[in-house]
Formats: structure tokens, sequence, C-alpha cells
């Protein structure tokens, strides 16, 4: 049998393509695509009703804020329901009646407290309309303690009734909307008003940060993305150590850390003249319009929610927004941010100095800035990634699925503005640079003063990223510690990065003094008694190698899916299937289920298997590196897949997190051999991993499986004069899809 010719490979390998998208349909198929309504996410429940057993009917009134209502879940409490009975719950239009969606509830399901969603079309119009959410029994009485309400009403003009009876508070509900591209465009369109004063004061900010970087010099060769992803680096380590020693010094932080930008930027002109500018490269327009696409959807996706907010949720929103407040006020870091705040004013304030900054230039209320600056910061992350990527590795087409991971995968849009963990946002856009300063510190005087000044930064910033950047320059110069040993001013580098990083000393000292010290005596002297802290499960094997290593892990989730996995394999064990959900939390109590039929229940046992595979999966991840980059450095990147503290914590325990890894570490590594050329383990190894990820996250699978198609538009192909059209309508196609997906 003769061998397939390059052309019969090159329509095997672009329907092998085909497939991956069509995965990636199937994967929006199960419904994730979604956007909760954020104000709801801080609402508890707190009581279950009815509290009484004469109660035969429930209504909670709501008017939604957005157009595209398509999903509610409600927490209900089958243990309250009796063989045979049935509730129902309805959605209906206020207006005329019209029922939009309804589920019933029967005593088949688990019996502890379960959210039950339900789906239907987008409804258009829908905000500002009200509609009413019904829970009846077919005019029997209601069983007491079983819907969960809260004390507090997340949306507005809604109202809890009891057989029309009003009560106070709300049922424990959330809404969901599936934004269409024209609302997300309109939204856009819309903000362009905005857009002058937020550019101005993006350009002041930056000001400085490119000021430093022509005075210094670095990047060596930047070109126009490398001087704007150096700068803005620089910029968010300038801002927070002038508000910083403005404040010590009684100095206006905001008029100085201006005047002074300003001089860095003249003086660079002045100095460097045409090299303040990057040199003219031409790039590859189709890199240049994947990154722009991948940076429009991310702003897209996460500006939108922000027009229907007055404060971002959660509880680090009021934080935040008081901070900046103080702040702008101030003019510097105060002092205290009491008596509103109880956190100490020395913590984490670098992200609340950019959203002052912000607010100041912009006249925009602090709540606002913080919202913006928080959006703006998390979506430029793609940029740095591309950036990062890129630079390490040489290879633009890498940089890019570095950019989509970051801006659309790691940092999921919905997550980070739900949590509002903006201050990480502005930490970890600090650590591309790190790690690009921190390669090269060791062999250039000046990469050693860039990262003393980006780690000082980051120290104010967000100091438990600063353990994580030492962790990296620590297995960075252990890999390299022969070229380190031929580096003869060695000693002068370091004394350089040690002197620049100084400008953070005073404030470490401060809160090793405030809070490092006292945590660890307080850890020290809990760990002299048996509660709360466990020695005993730490002295004893195999408990105590797992609780060390998952420690964070067993505390959150795992017991959750250990207690469900005994209660699934006990049903398993009478002949019964347990009634679950589709994927996600249900298919892992599932597999955690039939782990304890097959083999017993162990705690202990599930755990070290859970670990096991996640360890596999960085394995995986290894593998596909050495298979993508032969020439690249593999033991520093297996010194920091294996070693990074995230991915120790979240793959050492029982959860969704080690079989993600698993899954995204065996479709990664088909994907590079993928690359290298067409093969049946390949395309087992890609469709294997694929396919695991379905169940558990099925949008990180639509993704993956975007990026992919993606990659494979600017991979080279033999030149002609369709090659552009192709590449264009290429991407035109993948950023459609990728709109339909977030």
């Amino acid at each position: 049998m003769s061998r397939p010719n390059p052309a019969q490979r090159a329509v095997v390998r672009r329907l092998v393509w085909a497939g991956v998208v069509a995965v990636g349909l199937l994967a929006l198929r199960a419904g994730l695509t979604e956007m909760p309504e954020p104000s709801a996410w801080q609402v508890r429940a707190d009581r279950w009703l009815p509290e009484v057993s004469a109660v035969r009917r429930l209504e909670q009134t709501f008017t939604p804020e957005r157009d595209g209502l398509a999903g509610m879940d409600i927490l209900v409490n089958p243990a309250a329901l009796k063989p045979g009975w049935t509730v129902t719950v309805r959605l209906a239009a206020e207006a005329d009646g019209r029922e939009v969606a309804a589920v019933a509830l029967a005593a088949t399901g688990p019996p502890e407290p379960t959210v039950v969603r339900f789906r239907f079309e987008p409804q258009p119009g829908s905000a500002g309309r009200p509609y009413r959410l019904v829970v009846d029994a077919g005019g029997e009485e209601l069983p007491p303690g079983l819907v969960a309400a809260a004390g507090d009403d997340p949306y507005p003009e809604g109202r809890l009734a009891a057989d029309g009876d009003p009560i106070p508070g709300s049922l424990r509900f959330r809404a969901y909307y599936r934004p269409d591209p024209g609302q997300l465009l309109g939204t856009a369109a819309g903000a362009l008003r905005d857009i002058p004063p937020v550019a101005l004061g993006v350009g002041l900010w930056l000001l400085p940060g490119l000021g430093i970087s022509a005075l210094l010099g670095w990047p060596e060769a930047p070109g126009l993305l490398g001087r704007a992803a150096a700068g803005s680096s620089f910029s968010l380590a300038y801002w927070p150590l002038v508000y910083y020693w403005a404040g010590r010094l009684g100095l206006p932080a905001f008029q100085v850390g201006l005047g002074l930008g300003v001089g860095l930027a003249g003086t660079a002109v002045v100095r460097r003249g045409r090299s303040f500018r990057p040199p003219r490269v031409a790039p590859d327009p189709a890199e240049g319009l994947l990154l722009g696409a991948v940076l429009g959807l991310t702003l897209l996706v996460r500006l939108y929610p922000l027009g229907d907010l007055s404060l971002t949720p959660w509880v680090d929103g009021p934080h935040h927004a008081l901070i900046a407040r103080k702040v702008l006020e101030a003019n510097r870091v105060p002092d205290s941010y009491g008596p509103e705040v109880e956190t100490p004013a020395f913590y984490h304030f670098g992200f609340h100095v950019q959203a002052a900054f912000l607010a100041r230039i912009t006249g925009a209320d602090p709540a606002e800035a913080v919202g913006l600056a928080g959006q703006l910061l998390t979506a430029w992350s793609a940029v740095l990634a591309y950036w990062l990527v890129r630079e390490w590795t040489a290879d633009p087409r890498t940089g890019l699925v570095g950019a989509g991971l970051a801006g659309l995968i790691l940092t999921f849009p919905g997550y980070l503005l739900s949590w509002s963990r903006f201050s990480l946002a502005a930490g970890l856009n600090l650590l591309p640079a790190v790690f690009l300063a921190g390669r090269e510190w060791f062999r250039a005087d000046r990469a050693a003063g860039v990262l003393g000044i980006l780690l000082a930064g980051l120290a104010l910033t967000h100091y438990r990223l600063l353990a994580m950047g030492g962790l990296f320059l620590l297995l960075l110069t252990a890999f390299s510690w022969k070229a380190v040993g031929r580096c003869p001013r060695f000693g002068v580098r370091l004394a350089l990065a040690l002197g620049a990083s100084v400008l953070a000393f005073p404030w470490l000292i401060s809160a090793g003094g405030r809070l490092l010290f006292p945590a660890a005596r307080a850890v020290g002297e809990a760990g002299l008694k048996s509660d709360p802290f466990p020695w005993d499960l730490v002295a004893r094997w195999p408990d105590g190698p797992v609780f060390l290593l998952a420690v964070g892990g067993l505390l959150a989730d795992a017991f959750a899916y250990n207690n469900a996995g005994q209660r699934i394999a006990e049903e398993l064990a009478r002949g019964e299937w347990p009634q679950l959900g589709e994927y996600g939390t249900a298919y892992i109590r599932l597999l955690a289920g039939l782990v304890y039929y097959a083999f017993g229940v162990s705690f202990s046992g599930i755990s070290i298997l859970w670990t096991w595979l996640g360890m596999v999966g960085l394995l995986f991840f290894y593998l596909a590196f050495r298979t993508a980059f032969p020439l690249g450095h593999h033991r520093l990147y297996m010194g920091l897949i294996f070693l990074f503290p995230s991915m120790l914590l979240w793959t050492s325990s029982l959860g969704k997190d080690a079989l993600m890894v698993l899954f995204l570490g065996m479709a990664a590594y088909g994907a590079a051999r993928l690359r290298q050329g067409l093969g049946l383990p390949a395309v087992a190894w890609l469709a294997l991993g694929l396919l695991g990820m379905l169940p558990i996250r099925p949008h990180l699978a639509a993704v993956f499986a975007v990026a992919l198609a993606a990659s494979s538009l600017i991979l080279p192909i033999r030149a002609g004069l369709l090659t552009p059209v192709i590449r264009v309508v290429g991407i035109g196609a993948v950023a459609a899809v990728s709109v339909l997906i977030v």
C-alpha cells in the first residue's frame, strides 16, 4: 500500500482540524454560555421556606437588568419531599402571564440541598420587564423547608409572597443571560463616548513606564508591542512606589508622580532621541489580527457587565471601592482605611493606586474606576502573555496561544468579575516582565536593575506573588548554575537587583512586623495544641503526606466530593443509579462514587489517586513541551510545571482540577504531535483529552478546540494567491465562534 502524498496528508490534517472545531461546537451545546447576574452572587441562603406547613404557593417577582434572560437556578431541599410528591417551579412573564419555563421536583434526587437549573431560549427585551417565579404543588400544601431563601433581595422591585401575602426577603435564585454579538457590539458602541477620557488617563499612566523603559534600554529590541508591554509593567510598579513614598514624605502623590513621569519621558526623548521609538518591524498581518481579535473579544466580554453595576460584586468589591476612595481623597496611601475597612493600610494597595489615578484623570466615581481599571488590567494580560511567550520561545504563533489562554481561559471572565480579584490581576500583570528580566539578570546589568524595580512594585501590589516570583528566580538560577558561575559580574548584578528593590524595603519591614511575624507566632502557638491544628493527622501514614500536600484542597471542595461519593457508592450497592446532573460537579461526584463502590471508601486513597492523575497530566504537559520545542529549556520548564505553587495545590486533592489538568495535558500532547505530522497516536491523544474535558468543564474544551483551529491558520502553508484570503476568512470565522463561546 502506497504512502499518502503531501496533498493527501494536508487534506486529512484539515479534516482533523474540522473535527476539533466540531468537538468545540459540541461543547457549546453543553450550555455553559450564559453570563450570571453579578449582583445575585452576594446573596446567601439563611433559611428554608415555607417555615410552616399551611403554605400552598410561593411567588417571587423580580426585574432583570439585562436583555437575553436565558436561565435560572434555585436551591431546593429534596429531602423535604415525600415519595410520590411533585412540586413544580415555573417562570412566567408578569405582563401577559406567559409561561417561559417549568421544572418538576420529585423525591428521587439526592437528599442534600441541590441547585436545580433550567434553561430556555433567550428572552429579547427582558431588561426592565418583571417576571414571576412560582413554586407550588398543584394546589396541595408545600412541604416545610423545601426552598432556600435569603434576607436580601438583589433584584430591583422584587417581592416575595406566600399565598399572596408579602413576606420579607427573597428566594435564593440566580438569573443567567446569553447576550448575542449584537448586544456586545452595541454596548461597545455606547461606550465610545468614554474613550477620550479613558485614553487620556491610560496615556498619562503609561508615560513614566515608557520613559523608564527607554532610559534603561530594556528590552533591548522591543518593537512596538514590546515597548508598550514593558512600559505598562514599569508603570504598574512606578505608581504604587510613588504613592507610597509620597505618603511617607508628606507630598501630593498625583502631582509628584505625574511631574516625575513627564520628566522621565522628556529625558528619554532628549537623551536617546530616535531610539526612544522602537524600530520599525513589519509584523505578520495574521498574527496582528489574531492578537487584536483576542484583545478585542476579551475587552468586550469584560467591559460588558460593568454597564449594569454601580459596584463590583462579592466581598472584595466594596473594599476595593472604599480603599480607592481613601487613596483618591488623601492623594497618597493613607495611614488607615478605617473605620469603613478594617484591613491595614499597608495591605495590597498597588491596584487601588491605579484605580485612584484613573478616577482622578477621568472624573469617574472611585467605585466605577475600580471596575474599569480592574477589567482593563485583566484584558491587558492577554497582550502581556503574548509578549512573554513570544520572547521566551521566539515563536509568535505560540505567543498567540498564550494570549488566548491568558485572556479567555485562565482568567475566566465571570470569575474575576464576580470575585473582584483585581489586586491579584495587577500582580499577575507584573509577572511576565519579572520572568523576562529574571532569565537574564545575571548576564546583564540593566536586566538586574530592571528586575529590582519590578520586584519592588510587585511587593506593594501583591506580596504573595512576590513569593512566587522569588521561587521562579531561585529555580532559574539553580537550573542555570553553570552559566551563572561563568558570570564575572554576578556579585555586582546581585547588588544592583537588591539596590533597586530597596525602594520596597521599608514597606516589607512594616508588613513583616504587622502581619508576617504575628501570623507565624499564632501558627506556632496553635501548633502546640491538639485543636485546631491536626498534628496527629500529619504524623499518621498515609494521611500525613496527603494532608501536607493538599491542605488547601482538602479543606474546601474535597470533603463535599468525599461525602457525595460515599452516598453514591451506597446507592450503587443497593442496585440504584444515582440521580445527578449532566456534567461538572455531578460528574466528579459520580466518579468518586464509582471508585468507592469498586475499591471501598478511603479518603486518603482517593486523594492519592487524584494527586497521581494530576501528576500524570503535568507529565503530559512536559512531553508536549519537549515535542513542540525540542530546543527549549526543558529543565526549567520541568521545574516550573511541577513546582509552581498553584499547580501543586490544585492538582493534589479530590476535585475537578486534577482531572482537567490530566485531560488538558493529553490534548496538549496530542496537539504538539499533530503539529509534527499526522498520526493515529496524535489524533487519539487529542480526541481523548477533548472528550475527557467535555463532562467536566465543557467551556474549556470549546475554547481549547477553537484555539487549536486558530493555530492551524498561522502554520506555514504553501504560498499562493488565495493564502491571505484563507487566513483572513479563517481568522474571522475563529473570532465569530469565539464570540459565541464566550
